[in-house]
């Protein structure tokens, strides 16, 4: 939501690229509590 709702969107590709962005960003530097509250490159690092 709050990546979607505060933007008026000009173009849908630009939405996507956005969003696109978000998640990477969610998935490599967002600290997850299913793994101990680290970031998913920190728990790869640590094997």
């Amino acid at each position: 939501e709050d990546l979607i709702w505060p933007r008026e969107w000009l173009a849908v590709e630009d939405l996507e690229q956005a969003l696109a962005r978000w998640v990477d960003e969610y998935n490599k530097d967002y600290p997850h509590s299913a793994i101990g509250y680290q970031t998913p490159q920190q728990f790869e690092a640590s094997f």
